[in-house]
């Protein structure tokens, strides 16, 4: 992903695994098909001197830390975090660029380094 706007979806089209069917690679939203206690973490890499905030993003409402990444000016620098969360049936968890403010122009993304995971801890 290149040129990453304010409060654009973090979209992870690379699927390695997705049983159930729940992560929707054309929208980069993950649509719970069971109410429980949920582990998600994601890792996010830009270029280098470009620096990016994320929030994961449970139906619109931000619900971690967020992440930042690539501040050295000659290195790529990756920020993560993880949620421990209950959601239910239907709602929906993504990634995003921050709603607050804008990254600088041309921010773009190492597209080798980056991941978004989840699983089902407990059912409800």
């Amino acid at each position: 992903m290149s040129d990453i706007k304010r409060n654009q979806t973090i979209v992870f089209d690379l699927v390695e695994y997705n049983m159930g069917g729940g992560y929707d690679p054309t929208t980069g939203k993950f649509k719970s098909q069971i109410s429980g206690t949920y582990v998600f973490f994601f890792n996010i890499l830009t270029r280098p001197h470009m620096r990016l905030g994320v929030d994961l993003t449970i139906n619109g409402e931000t619900r971690s830390a967020c992440a930042y990444s690539g501040a050295d000016p000659n290195f790529s620098v990756n920020g993560s975090n993880m949620v421990v969360v209950h959601i239910n049936k239907g709602d929906e968890v993504w990634v995003r660029a921050h709603k607050s403010r804008d990254p600088p122009p041309g921010v773009m993304l190492s597209s080798f380094a980056n991941s978004f995971a989840g699983f089902l801890l407990y059912e409800d």
